[in-house]
């Protein structure tokens, strides 16, 4: 059985399609004391999903194939996934009715990118406390 969390292992999953962003959000988890993987899609990240518990996905809106948002709706309609704890990460502030949706969605947190460092730390500490 797994030891109650603490922040030195915490798992979080990013998601981006953009491998500088991954590989520099990751390094800077990793030395937070995080856990980290990383998927450069959404397909990618549900088979994750589906193989290993995550306590939080950083997910971008902004991908080819599947969007952040697609993939936050297919997570939402599989019964093992559909209470995953989502940030949406992104350079795009929403539209009115995109936020709605994400609202809908049960989307954590919304963070913009680029991020500062400190405020992202406060953060996700604050959402994976929750």
């Amino acid at each position: 059985m797994e030891s109650p969390k603490d922040s030195s292992n915490k798992k979080i999953l990013i998601v981006d399609d953009e491998k500088d962003i991954r590989e520099l959000t990751k390094e800077l988890l990793i030395s937070w004391g995080y856990q980290v993987k990383t998927a450069s899609d959404g397909m990618a990240a549900i088979d994750m999903l589906r193989k290993e518990v995550f306590d939080l996905v950083l997910l971008d809106i902004l991908m080819p194939k599947m969007s952040g948002t697609e993939t936050v709706q297919i997570i939402r309609k599989d019964q093992k996934l559909k209470d995953q704890k989502i940030a949406m990460f992104t350079v795009v502030m929403k539209n009115e009715d995109e936020r709605i949706l994400l609202k809908l969605l049960n989307i954590t947190e919304y963070i913009t990118k680029p991020f500062e460092s400190q405020e992202l730390k406060k953060r996700l500490k604050k959402i994976l406390a929750e």
